[in-house]
């Protein structure tokens, strides 16, 4: 098994020297993880909540402020290929680069506090280009330089968010034992609800009025917003979580040279992961091949519904059109959140025992595997007296939280994990597992898209919109879950964050080719960027319904793997 999950020259898990002979057999990126607290599990997935609002002010007000500069939906859809290019690049990056940090904070906090700040600022300059081009500039040189710095601030916008976002998920992987991992990543799924809820209420929210005192505008006081939540939840999960303490090694390449390696041998890169791991990514790939257009431009399609049939005296008001796709908005947030929170307890769970019993052998086998591609031939495990969790502000030991005693109160109150079980169990659908789930989510998604052909006004638009939230909680959530499970079940935590920039690929890759398909839909309209009348928002939705079912087809052959 070990041969065919971890090829000879498999460049995600690289041997490190010809001899092997001296290889400690005990992998030390498997050392035991404390089991963690729900509180716990919430402290390390909040900094999503701030990362998902950040993005809403993207996806909310992105495409009408650039309409509003006067750019054509040919040339957004260009602006709007930055997401999936830093994904591209950036998160593969950040992934090496984190992998290969060493810092009394930690592996991942550094990046994500880097990248907050970086996402302030961005914040700040994507509310404030017109007024810093007025100052310096004037007439069309000015507008100009406003739709430079808008630009500008987006393209900084998606590398914070995306930083913020790999240095996340790759920090649950290392936390979290991998029984922990569904529940871990269900957190994270209710965070980036709750963000997309609260970004999308506040966009729907007359902000200039509320914050008529300060004399800015309702961007700017959206972004003003977004920056404090960012701040405030990344510095909460940097403050709360502990970074595990995984063993330095001697590597022969220089990161520089990683990171050439890396996208020079993508193709071996891709193949070298486990195949559940790349089945996953396939499935990925046509899922946001959909979901890209949809975020980006069903505000558009909603707003452009409401002009068609919109009440007198306001045929031409984009700005009251911009809020009702925002409101279509905030409907798809609550349903998300609301599926986040119930989904999970609908699962059919199995029996732990026996599928700890099944896998033993397997995991232990990849494991050795594992150990034989990326460590030293010299490698001795670190033994300390130590634990090897450290509290964030703390350099000295710690109790390990196993441990301790519970206290009498503890003893006295029931657990949430129990309460939650008897619920769960209550409720619980007979042979529902994550991979079916996912596959529904993808009938759900493309069904909608093509109701296009049907809808006529803006509130059956905001029904559909509504119900694709449904989807779109499964796609926060069950994909990750699976992906970081199986990481963590192979111990593969050393480079979780390299293979989560493998994943990320997936994600970001399609959203390219969705960008350049839209591209040439738009170029086709006749319409400008502010016509009611132009269908080719609707066609590009379309494509991405059809992109939908080939996802489902694609996550069918997942239901053979146990997970």
């Amino acid at each position: 098994m070990s041969s065919e999950l971890y090829p000879e020259h498999s460049h995600l898990l690289r041997r490190n020297d010809d001899d092997s002979d001296n290889v400690d057999i005990e992998n030390p990126y498997k050392d035991p993880v404390p089991q963690r607290s729900t509180w716990y599990l919430i402290a390390l997935t909040v900094s999503l909540l701030g990362v998902q609002l950040t993005w809403s002010v993207e996806l909310g007000y992105g495409s009408p402020y650039l309409f509003s500069l006067g750019l054509r939906k040919e040339y957004t859809s260009i602006i709007w290929i930055a997401g999936p290019l830093t994904g591209i690049i950036i998160q593969p990056i950040s992934g090496i680069l984190s992998d290969r940090f060493q810092s009394r904070l930690g592996r991942r906090r550094p990046f994500m506090l880097s990248a907050s700040l970086l996402g302030t600022f961005s914040l700040f300059l994507m509310g404030w280009a017109p007024y810093l081009s007025n100052l310096f500039f004037e007439g069309t040189v000015a507008k100009r330089v406003t739709i430079g710095l808008a630009t500008l601030s987006i393209y900084l916008l998606d590398i914070a968010v995306n930083v913020v976002m790999a240095s996340t998920r790759s920090l649950i992987v290392d936390s979290v034992n991998s029984e922990q991992q569904h529940d871990a990543n269900s957190w994270a799924g209710r965070m980036i609800g709750i963000g997309n809820v609260f970004g999308y209420l506040l966009g729907f929210l007359p902000l200039y009025q509320i914050f008529a005192f300060l004399h800015i505008t309702q961007l700017q006081a959206f972004c003003t917003m977004a920056s404090i939540f960012l701040l405030m939840t990344v510095g909460i999960t940097s403050l709360v979580v502990t970074e595990r303490s995984f063993p330095t090694s001697e590597k022969d390449q220089s990161i520089a040279s990683e990171i050439f390696e890396f996208f020079g041998t993508m193709r071996q890169n891709i193949s070298s992961l486990p195949e559940s791991l790349r089945k996953i990514c396939y499935v990925q790939f046509f899922a946001y091949f959909g979901w890209f257009p949809f975020l980006f431009y069903i505000t558009t399609y909603v707003g452009t519904l409401f002009l068609r049939h919109a009440p007198k005296g306001h045929e031409e008001d984009w700005d009251m059109a911009t809020r009702q796709g925002s409101f279509a908005l905030l409907l798809f947030a609550i349903v998300s959140l609301a599926s986040n929170t119930a989904l999970p307890l609908l699962l059919e769970s199995g029996n732990d025992d026996e599928d700890d019993d099944d896998d033993q052998y397997p995991i232990e086998e990849s494991s050795r595997a594992y150990m034989r591609y990326s460590l030293p031939e010299h490698y001795i495990p670190r033994v300390s007296e130590e634990p090897s969790e450290r509290s964030s502000l703390r350099s000295g030991p710690t109790e390990v939280p196993s441990s301790a005693p519970p206290s009498q109160l503890q003893r006295m109150m029931p657990s949430n994990r129990s309460i939650i079980s008897t619920f769960s169990t209550k409720v619980q659908i007979k042979g529902l597992t994550l991979p079916i789930l996912w596959l529904v989510s993808h009938l759900l998604f493309g069904t909608c898209m093509l109701s296009t052909f049907f809808l006529g006004t803006s509130w059956e638009a905001q029904v559909m919109v509504a119900i694709c939230g449904l989807s779109w909680a499964c796609s926060l959530w069950i994909p990750y879950s699976l992906f970081s499970s199986e990481v963590a079940k192979l111990g593969l935590r050393e480079s979780s964050g390299k293979m989560i920039g493998v994943h990320n690929v997936f994600i970001s890759a399609p959203q390219v080719l969705s960008t350049i398909i839209a591209t040439i839909v738009f170029l086709q309209s006749e319409g400008s960027h502010r016509d009611k009348d132009d269908n080719s928002v609707a066609w590009v939705l379309r494509i991405g319904g059809l992109a939908a079912f080939v996802a489902a087809f694609l996550c069918s052959k997942l239901l053979s793997i146990d997970f």
